[in-house]
């Protein structure tokens, strides 16, 4: 929403209204409020007393902003909160009011104040230190990061917190407290997010379709943060804790949605309540409930992309007369849908689909009747009303999740115990006859071993005699015939014994030593191992299938409660009252209601969902193909230095995070330091300086033009040096680039999105904006502007075109409007000299005097504009989602094609069609340290233009008439044949893109920069420049393949420097 520079700030601008507000403002738009409801009142807390307003005006604490009275300030607030919604197109502002209470913004402006001394102190301090090269005492920094960054600990952070509307002026006069939390998993604290999504959660239920929900914008000061896993059983935090752990500010779950937790007060300040209203239509709807349509309730994760489900249920409104038809229909005696049926399993242990179930409507209250066979067979009806149910459900599905949880427990322990029998018979078969060897030593190994432990013993026995002997009577007895006769039975039985251990080893004289204790370490050691690990996870799912049992046994009991048994009368006694009811509502008028039904969607005609895909399932999937140890601690969000075991498996030095690391091993090559990353895991979501793509444009080209600056100061230099775009100011960059690429992806957030190809659309869209690039060149001309050979109109001669030769006249309307190009004095008709810009060898040149109208960089990418993209590819309809994962700093792409028809005319039938399939395609684009998001930026164009997919012939599958890609090959897995680590694959891509004519002038943002040995990246051709020298004409086509292949090859040249690393 703000800069770096002034993000940490963000309190300022509201201290207009708290320090200096002027009464005739407050009373222009203070919103009174009621402070005698019952929600205002305190009940729980009686010493938060809402009427204790501490000499303040409760009627001038509220105050109203609009844009016409702080334009600035609302457009600031509502970029902040549309950007951090998945579709901003969903959500309407409808007004946003200031939580005006100076005591919670004198409390918050001090805590913040002495956050800033004690920071700057200890900074001093440790400053202080190594200037005295002091390295025996070390000065603790109260944040890991404060060295880099100490306004850490008091920056505005931008924090929402979703709630009810009743219960803003409780929170107006209070403020914040944590001790009225209500739901707390990790505390007794404020809880906090920066997803709309995840605060939406916790407002007012929906009663209508111009329901209006309050969001309260609030400044958080989060010093250092403590993660807190997703999963309970790592979990460091419990509901009753009330105070963090030491050296700890607040805590952040890390789920898709992250949310804070903060336990001191003083560290929140509320500043505004934002009231919206949402779109109310299928996609919206499925969007907000589409985290339990994904999983199903379940929690389970699809293991692959293939079996992500096509079709889910959407809750949406509903008229009356639906209301009444599907009353109707639900009354019917029918079988269970699919959360009845798992209830009617997993509590009553009633087979699927054995009953029946109808529903009735009694006193506008839903309740369920069953129809079940008893242990008998005799049919037995009980009904439940629908709170009943819907705990029945709740927990039916808390035992489905428990048994989900036990099968995949026994699948990975299947996996894991295959892959070690595996790797067993993996180190048989290095053994020549390797299973003779094994069963072998398996039969002889106890005997082998007691001889050998009976053989000790008796060479122990005879050196003890032997040193007796030597101590009592000296070392000639060892040789008389008395001590021989005394040693001679235990000589003979170790004589037995060797000979025996001989025959032994004679059975084993096909294999080496070295093999033989192969064999023997599979008999002694892998083989138990195995057979413990597999007795181990026998007794863990016996515990958990207990577990379960108990669990189902105490819903049940439970469930007994609830039913109330009917007969047929009284079935037949409640449809006739349903009925009833409905004929007297509809005598009276039925008044409007706002009632949901689940309807079947299909999910390729769904606009969000590929976008949920890419979030929700995609970054699970892909994960899950890396490697085992690899995955289990990616999942990890725990400090790295906390597991020894980690640091080992992933080569971590000392101190550093697996975030740090893993994205490098993965995809084989360096990645950019975690600042350039969209998304910080140990802070806000969204790293505000890098939000948009644009905001990485904007970074590359003033760093470039930074390096640049101090190249030419450490060769004493004050011109350029080098290629034209190699010194050239950020606006000149600027207008190098692509418009198509700014028209596609500038305004698009560098976390997640969704990006749309409907043709129809884009070619009017291609229109406006060849339209819109032709129109600032030029005005509309004046009647004293019209010269004809220098003299002026109105000296009687006539002004002609210089195009067409027909009379310039003003004013002109439709195709004879005349206009002035901006660059020099001549005039034309707007038709004319647009077409005139358009012709393939025609420069932005006014075409009398020759003059440039615009900058030269600026020229040849409008002009790519005009002539490239206007042809849109032949993608057929579609969406792509994307999605940033900071685990792996990469971008997870999703695309859906629904079905469609394309006309294939045959000798006989010359208006045949054929259909082409609903297909979805996926793919994964690292965030390089060479490119940053330039890549992606580029793969987003291609689909923004209908360039990255064709029906054609897919040659893996061998079909024809499918969606396949055109020509620009993507990766589609973590690892393997079309995974990583692949490393010319950027470097292919980027020229397959190239050859597409789309998005070009990226090249240029990183060449032209000093590199390593002190000298310039030349950013023209030099073959070309060769070519020419030497007098020789190349084909424009060729001389423009060559120097496209030039770019890219220096591009990546090893040589050349990398932008996203510190």
């Amino acid at each position: 929403m703000t800069s770096g520079s002034n993000r940490g700030e963000f309190s300022a601008h509201f201290k207009e209204f708290f320090e200096g507000c002027s009464p005739e403002f407050e009373l222009a738009h203070a919103v009174p409020f009621d402070t005698t409801m019952p929600q205002f009142t305190s009940t729980v807390y009686p010493h938060l007393r809402p009427d204790a307003t501490y000499g303040l005006d409760p009627q001038t604490m509220l105050l109203n902003i609009t844009p016409t009275t702080h334009a600035d300030l609302c457009g600031m607030i509502a970029g902040d909160f549309l950007a951090h919604t998945r579709v901003p197109a969903d959500y309407s502002i409808t007004s946003m009011r200031v939580l005006r209470n100076p005591l919670v913004w004198a409390r918050y402006q001090a805590e913040k104040q002495l956050r800033r001394q004690l920071a700057v102190s200890r900074r001093d301090a440790v400053a202080r230190e190594r200037a005295k090269g002091n390295t025996s005492v070390h000065v603790q920094p109260i944040s890991a990061a404060n060295e880099e960054d100490p306004e850490e600990l008091y920056r505005d952070e931008i924090l929402y917190h979703g709630t009810h509307q009743t219960r803003v002026p409780a929170i107006l006069i209070n403020g914040l407290e944590p001790r009225m939390t209500v739901r707390a998993n990790y505390g007794q604290g404020v809880y906090f997010s920066d997803s709309i999504e995840k605060c939406m959660q916790y407002v007012d239920y929906q009663t209508s379709m111009e329901q209006e929900y309050s969001i309260i914008l609030c400044c958080a000061l989060l010093g250092r943060v403590m993660v807190e896993p997703h999963e309970k059983g790592k979990r460091n935090l419990s509901p009753q804790i009330k105070f963090l752990p030491p050296s700890f500010d607040s805590a952040v779950e890390n789920d898709i949605y992250k949310e804070w937790i903060i336990i001191e007060k003083s560290q929140i300040l509320p500043l505004c309540v934002i009231n919206f209203k949402t779109a109310n239509h299928a996609d919206s709807f499925h969007r907000l409930g589409s985290f339990h349509s994904i999983f199903k309730g379940t929690g389970h994760y699809p293991n692959s992309i293939s079996e992500i489900q096509k079709v889910c249920h959407v809750l949406v409104p509903c008229d009356n007369n639906a209301l009444v038809n599907s009353q109707v229909a639900a009354e019917q005696l029918r079988d269970p849908d699919a959360s009845e049926d798992d209830m009617l399993f997993n509590v009553f242990q009633i087979p699927h689909r054995k009953a029946k179930v109808r529903n009735f409507f009694i006193g506008g209250v839903r309740e369920w009747m069953f129809a079940a066979p008893d242990r008998t067979g005799a049919t037995v009806l009980f009904y439940l009303t629908e709170p009943e149910y819907t705990q029945l459900v709740s927990a039916s599905k808390n035992i489905q999740i428990l048994r989900t949880r036990l099968d995949e427990d026994k699948s990975s322990s299947l996996n894991i115990q295959s892959m070690q029998a595996f790797s067993i018979e993996s180190e048989i078969k290095l053994i020549p006859n390797g299973a003779t060897l094994v069963d072998l030593i398996t039969a002889k190994l106890p005997e082998i071993v007691q001889v050998e432990s009976h053989g000790h013993e008796v060479v122990a026995l005879i050196e003890k005699l032997k040193a007796d002997a030597v101590r009592t009577r000296g070392q000639m007895y060892l040789l008389t015939p008395q001590f021989l006769q005394t040693i001679q039975p235990h000589q003979a039985r170790r004589a037995e014994l060797e000979a025996k251990y001989e025959a032994l080893k004679a059975l084993f004289q096909g294999w080496t030593p070295h093999q033989f204790n192969m064999g023997k370490r599979v008999v002694e050691q892998l083989r138990p191992g195995l057979e413990k690990d597999i007795q181990e996870s026998n007794a863990r799912a016996e515990r958990q299938a207990a577990a379960i049992e108990s669990e189902r046994a105490r819903v049940l009991n439970q469930a007994m409660m609830m039913l109330k048994r009917l007969t047929e009368q009284q079935v037949q006694e409640r449809l006739e009252r349903s009925k009833v009811e409905r004929a007297f509502a509809d005598r009276l008028g039925r008044k409007e209601e706002f009632v949901m039904k689940s309807v079947e969607v299909e999910t390729s005609r769904t606009r969000t969902w590929p976008l949920i895909v890419a979030e929700l399932l995609m970054p699970m999937i892909m994960i899950s193909q890396l490697k085992s140890e690899t995955t289990k601690h990616l999942n990890d969000t725990n400090w790295v230095n906390q597991d020894y075991r980690i640091r080992s498996i992933l080569a971590l030095p000392h101190a550093k995070e697996w975030w740090d690391v893993a994205p490098e091993i993965v995809f084989g090559g360096p990645t950019p330091h975690h600042s350039f990353w969209p998304i910080n895991p140990r802070k806000r979501l969204p790293n505000q300086s890098f939000f948009q793509f644009k905001d990485y444009l904007d970074w590359m080209f003033q760093e470039k033009e930074n390096r640049f600056r101090r190249f030419n100061q450490r060769h004493n230099t004050t011109g350029t040096t080098g290629s034209g775009s190699a010194g050239a100011s950020i606006q000149e960059q600027w207008d190098g680039v692509d418009p198509g690429v700014v028209q596609a992806t500038c305004q698009l957030s560098s976390r997640f999105g969704l990006v749309e190809f409907n043709r129809e659309i884009r070619q009017a869209e291609l229109g406006r904006m060849g339209t819109d690039l032709i129109g600032d060149l030029m005005m509309p001309a004046e009647p004293h502007m019209l010269l004809q050979d220098g003299v002026s109109s109105s000296a009687g001669t006539n002004a002609e075109c210089p195009i067409c030769q027909d009379e310039l006249v003003i004013p002109g309307s439709g195709s004879d409007r005349v206009i002035k190009l901006k660059s020099c004095r001549h005039c034309f008709h707007e038709t004319c000299i647009a077409e005139w810009f358009k012709s393939k060898d025609a420069q932005l040149k006014c075409p009398m005097c020759n003059v440039m109208c615009t900058s030269e960089a600026k020229s040849s990418a409008a002009k790519r504009a005009l002539l490239g993209p206007q042809k849109l590819g032949p993608m057929p309809d579609g969406t792509l989602g994307y999605f940033f994962d900071v685990r792996l700093c990469c971008y997870f792409i999703y695309i859906v094609m629904p079905s469609h028809t394309i006309s294939e005319p045959t000798p006989t039938n010359p208006h045949a069609t054929t259909t082409i399939p609903t297909d979805v395609r996926y793919a994964v684009v690292p965030f390089s340290s060479r490119l940053g998001p330039l890549l992606m930026m580029r793969i987003l164009t291609l689909f923004h233009y209908g360039h990255l997919f064709k029906v054609g012939q897919s040659l893996t599958r061998g079909v024809n008439n499918v969606v396949v890609w055109n020509g620009v090959h993507l990766r589609t897995s973590m690892l393997g044949h079309f995974g990583f680590p692949a490393p010319n694959w950027e470097m292919n891509c980027w020229t397959e893109i190239n050859q597409k004519g789309i998005g070009l002038g990226l090249d240029e943002i990183i060449l032209g920069i000093p590199t390593a040995d002190g000298q310039i990246t030349q950013t023209g051709s030099a073959v070309a420049a060769q070519a020419a020298a030497a007098g020789v004409a190349l084909p424009e086509a060729l001389a423009a393949e060559m120097a496209a292949e030039e770019l890219t090859q220096k591009l990546f040249d090893q040589d050349q420097p990398f932008l996203f690393l510190p």
